[in-house]
């Protein structure tokens, strides 16, 4: 037996703006959590965002995803992390393959200056795939805030706990150069249930 759900939970308070400068958004996202926002109170669209049409959880035209309550959302990540992912993927293979060949030269009886060879050769090799799986990661990432300049900009939500938030928030958007700059109320989606079991995506903020 399936039903609709209406949700009873109150409206979600948000800051929105949107971005067309990639710098813009990092700096605006600095001050906010300088000024006491919890980065969990920040987020963006999720990768999997863009198409040629519109669907359930895709937009062709992001300012069409502001005040969208349909819009899947991601965590912030700021530059510093993304640098860090980047330093663990070519630092792991690096180790990793060093150790691996110095080991395995070893356990053969090779000479020390064999056991060296053989840890540079393969430390290489590991580093190179690291090198490779990072490049990627960063790639990825800036094509992520790319595709979503060519489709309008770069969407910013904030939740504001109360008014003094909501001041602040728009405060800094504006302070950065944000594009339409507003407050809205975004409530739940009714969804569907069978057995009590979800069966439509729901969007709790």
């Amino acid at each position: 037996m399936r039903k609709t759900v209406v949700p009873d939970t109150a409206p979600v308070r948000e800051a929105v703006g949107i971005f067309d400068n990639v710098e813009a958004l990092y700096d605006c996202v600095e001050e906010l959590q300088t000024n006491g926002f919890d980065r969990s109170d920040i987020t963006l669209l999720d990768h999997p965002h863009l198409t040629n049409g519109l669907s359930r959880n895709s937009v062709n035209d992001t300012h069409l995803a502001e005040d969208s309550p349909t819009a899947i959302r991601g965590p912030f990540i700021d530059p510093q992390s993304l640098g860090d992912a980047e330093g663990a993927l070519i630092g792991i293979p690096l180790y990793i393959f060093t150790i691996v060949g110095a080991g395995v030269t070893a356990a053969y009886g090779g000479s020390i200056a064999m056991i060296i060879t053989a840890a540079a050769i393969l430390g290489v090799i590991g580093a190179s795939i690291g090198g490779a799986a990072a490049f990627w990661l960063k790639r990825r990432h800036d094509a992520y805030y790319t595709d979503q300049i060519k489709h309008g900009g770069i969407p910013l939500w904030i939740h504001t706990k109360d008014e003094e938030h909501e001041k602040q928030a728009v405060k800094a958007l504006e302070a950065y150069n944000a594009d339409d700059v507003h407050i809205h109320d975004l409530e739940e989606l009714p969804y569907e249930v069978r057995e009590g079991r979800t069966t439509a995506y729901h969007i709790i903020h």
